[in-house]
């Protein structure tokens, strides 16, 4: 099973099970859920930044770098898994 599909099976849940756990249970599955969406990776966002291209994390909105190959595989500022490969300008 991959990230993607561990999440379709987590969103999956029923809500009646849900409401049967502990409100310590039920947030422990919000930070899971919320730690394996970041695992999948997503592709960043291209803005200017009045010189050049820059790349932003599309979930924090940090700027994680430039079109070059000197990149990250995850954003250090929020640690979201990012799909850079095909975006280098």
């Amino acid at each position: 099973m991959n990230n993607e599909d561990a999440l379709l099976q987590i969103q999956s849940i029923p809500e009646k099970i849900c409401n049967q756990l502990s409100p310590s249970d039920n947030e422990a599955m919000d930070v899971a859920f919320k730690a394996l969406e970041k695992q999948i990776p997503m592709n960043p966002v291209l803005g200017k930044d009045g010189v050049s291209n820059i790349m932003i994390c599309p979930t924090c909105g940090n700027s994680i770098g430039y079109g070059n190959k000197n990149h990250d595989k995850y954003c250090q500022s929020c640690g979201q898994a990012l799909n850079i490969g095909e975006i280098l300008l």
